[in-house]
């Protein structure tokens, strides 16, 4: 399902995608249902990928309730809007970077977390508009898992 999105929207900068000019004065995050409801949808995400046997091995030793308060913050500010001087793109590898090395994470791994997201907006109710919304905005982040992974299988070649 988002590797399908990916090629309509990979040519669109990463930073333009999360900074939104909101249709109405209301913010994607407010149109969501709020941080409430961003909360329920975290947990809930979070549930869904750690009983994908693909995804486990990503999250071993990992404190969960830190990286739910981390993934919550980043959303929060994803559905509403992106500071200028924030790099997305690199928040993103440099994030990840310890998961390239480690554990494999590449552009897959994406695709299988972000069906998870959408997975889980559609079973909390959220209306395919507003998923659609969302959907925009994450899937240009692949770019910077498939970077990640490039540099990953680049050291072994150096």
């Amino acid at each position: 399902m988002i590797a399908q999105l990916t090629s309509d929207t990979s040519t669109r900068s990463i930073n333009s995608q999360c900074s939104q000019t909101p249709k109405s004065k209301r913010t994607l995050l407010d149109r969501l249902g709020g941080v409430p409801a961003l909360r329920a949808a975290v947990s809930e995400f979070y549930k869904r990928l750690l009983a994908d046997p693909a995804l486990t091995i990503m999250f071993e030793g990992v404190r969960m309730p830190l990286l739910r308060t981390h993934q919550l913050a980043f959303m929060r500010t994803a559905f509403t809007e992106i500071p200028e001087d924030f790099d997305v793109f690199n928040h993103i590898v440099q994030k990840h970077m310890r998961l390239f090395y480690d554990k494999g994470l590449n552009e897959t791994h994406f695709d299988l977390v972000a069906t998870h997201f959408v997975q889980t907006l559609q079973h909390l109710g959220i209306s395919v508009e507003l998923v659609t919304e969302v959907v925009d905005i994450v899937v240009p982040l692949r770019a910077a898992f498939a970077h990640g992974a490039e540099i990953n299988v680049g050291r072994y070649f150096v």
